[in-house]
């Protein structure tokens, strides 16, 4: 997975995609949500 911090801080908006498959479908979620998820990722280790 890749995400564009510097399009996250200038619109609020976290784009995704994967990594392997970049021409691929993309995914945008809101910073918020993006700060529970990693958050979550981190206390599950």
């Amino acid at each position: 997975m890749e995400w564009a911090p510097s399009v996250a801080l200038a619109t609020g908006t976290v784009p995704l995609r994967d990594s392997k498959a970049p021409v691929g479908s993309h995914l945008a979620v809101s910073s918020a949500a993006w700060q529970v998820f990693v958050k979550g990722v981190g206390r599950e280790g």
